[in-house]
């Protein structure tokens, strides 16, 4: 049975929030309840992330999360031979995908990992300027 982990990312003051209890606003937005030095310190509106179960492959084996940004290698999908570049973590309608900036699938998380050495270099929150959103992976 896989771990089930979440991120809370708070929208407002653009930051990753350590968060013990969670609310749910009438309308579906998610709050989380951010503590300091064992004390509630406010209500915050988040995005949550959910940790997909995997590891990258850059050594150190950093988890995966909903919404991460890869640097995927070169590699087969299929039988057609795809160039790497930098592509984001979704969910798909069977599990966990990669997809570009224009969010177009390039193929499911654990191939990237396992067949094209997959590894985090950051999150659409902090890091959107990774991926191209005109012409699909930026490379760099």
């Amino acid at each position: 049975m896989r771990e089930v982990r979440y991120r809370s990312w708070d929208k407002i003051n653009r930051r990753w929030l350590d968060a013990f209890q969670l609310d749910l606003g009438a309308d579906g937005s998610v709050f989380a309840v951010e503590t300091i030095d064992g004390e509630m310190y406010g209500l915050h509106q988040v995005d949550l992330v959910q940790y997909t179960g995997l590891k990258d492959k850059n050594g150190k084996g950093d988890k995966t999360y909903h919404k991460d940004i890869l640097k995927v290698g070169e590699g087969y999908v299929g039988d057609r031979r795809k160039k790497g570049g930098n592509f984001l973590i979704e969910w798909g309608e069977d599990g966990w995908i990669v997809v570009d900036g224009k969010g177009e699938y390039l193929c499911d998380l654990w191939k990237a990992i396992y067949n094209r050495n997959a590894i985090v270099i950051g999150n659409i929150y902090e890091h959107s300027y990774l991926l191209d959103k005109k012409t699909g992976a930026k490379s760099k």
